[in-house]
């Protein structure tokens, strides 16, 4: 059985202090088997939190993008169907008084492939003043057959804060 490695692509962090509205990995090699994207994020706006969406080859819409998304906020199980490529709920600035980040992943195999693009991802969402916490799974889909070259990840609010980071590694079985 080939033993999995993991190669870092590229690391993104954000530095200014107004943060950045979009984070976008480019020229991504078609030369792995899978990718693996990890999140460490909030945003600047005082919303309780934020939604992460995924865009593929500089698409600037969310057309094509869809997910499913299964969720838990304490109360309850929900499910849910969209129109983008959902990755998560992320924590909000500063809405609960503290600089609290949340984590997330996006994990894309056989992303270089022909067949059209299926991803997995998950995060966790905190809120310390209200106690309340989302935890998501849930599928992406990209309706191309085109290799993954780009990802940008957009934010439904605010800014990635500062000291927001996203690695991105290559996966490849040798």
């Amino acid at each position: 059985m080939p033993t999995p490695t993991f190669k870092l692509i590229e690391e993104k962090e954000v530095t200014a202090s107004g943060g950045n509205s979009t984070i976008t990995f480019t020229s991504i090699p078609s030369t792995y088997n899978d990718l693996h994207l990890y999140i460490s994020c909030r945003s600047t706006t005082t919303a309780a939190f934020i939604n992460i969406r995924a865009r593929f080859n500089g698409a600037t819409s969310d057309t094509d993008h869809k997910g499913l998304l299964r969720w838990s906020d304490g109360t309850g199980n929900n499910m849910g169907r969209y129109d983008y490529a959902y990755v998560g709920d992320f924590t909000g600035g500063t809405i609960d008084g503290t600089s609290n980040f949340s984590g997330g992943w996006l994990y894309i195999p056989d992303y270089a492939g022909s067949n059209k693009k299926i991803g997995y991802a998950g995060s966790v969402g905190l809120n310390l003043s209200t106690s309340s916490t989302y935890i998501e799974n849930g599928t992406v889909f990209w309706n191309s057959t085109s290799a993954i070259n780009q990802i940008e990840l957009v934010i439904s609010a605010g800014n990635y804060a500062q000291h927001s980071k996203f690695q991105l590694f290559g996966i490849k079985n040798s």
